[in-house]
């Protein structure tokens, strides 16, 4: 099976090939990034999701994409790219994968199209994203949404994580730990509040099994 990714040189790219690739025999992957990738650089080749030539070219052959690329960080600017990105490179995608018969996709969207403050969201709860990353990527939702209505024959996935934390992450979860375990951290409140977050491992074997068994739908 050839599973083409698209923005797999980061954190959660990078622990989804070194799954995949232990099966050799099963899974031929590449990616196609900005950004050059620290540990497997030898299939990954400079692309630009926004790219229609390029797509067109990158994922002939594929049998699965992964749409990992995305603006997400808080200080992206212009505020533009984040929807150029996230809405225009999932355009660019389904129709670069229209034009070489690829029928499925896995997207990671977000947690952020919920918004702030609300109790345990399931896939049925209304989207209501307060800025831009998550109304980016809630519009990227509704071009697949749309999309899917006229090629329902079509196997699309959308993966909504929350913050993801693991080996080799520097986010806002490491720095939370590494306050705590140095013995200088402050606690403002209670220190009753709840996060959402999800390990990185699990994340990526869940992704693994929808390879293997969510093919429709």
């Amino acid at each position: 099976m050839k599973i083409a990714m698209i923005g797999a040189s980061g954190f959660v790219g990078t622990r989804l090939l070194n799954l995949l690739k232990e099966e050799p025999a099963k899974y031929t992957c590449s990616n196609i990034d900005l950004q050059p990738s620290h540990f497997f650089n030898e299939i990954t080749t400079i692309g630009d999701v926004r790219s229609q030539e390029q797509m067109d070219r990158e994922l002939k052959g594929a049998d699965v994409v992964i749409l990992l690329a995305a603006q997400h960080r808080d200080d992206v600017s212009p505020v533009s790219l984040y929807y150029d990105t996230n809405v225009g490179g999932m355009e660019v995608t389904l129709k670069a994968m229209e034009k070489n018969g690829i029928h499925r996709i896995i997207f990671f969207s977000s947690v952020a199209v919920y918004g702030l403050n609300k109790k345990n969201p399931d896939e049925n709860h209304p989207a209501d994203p307060f800025n831009h990353y998550g109304k980016s990527k809630w519009q990227a939702e509704e071009v697949l949404q749309k999309w899917y209505e006229s090629h329902p024959d079509w196997n699309i996935n959308i993966i909504r994580p929350t913050v993801i934390f693991g080996e080799r992450n520097r986010g806002n979860v490491y720095n939370l730990l590494k306050q705590i375990s140095s013995g200088k951290f402050l606690m403002v409140g209670k220190g009753e509040n709840k996060k959402s977050m999800a390990y990185v491992g699990n994340i990526v074997a869940f992704v693994k099994y929808m390879i293997d068994n969510i093919t429709e739908g």
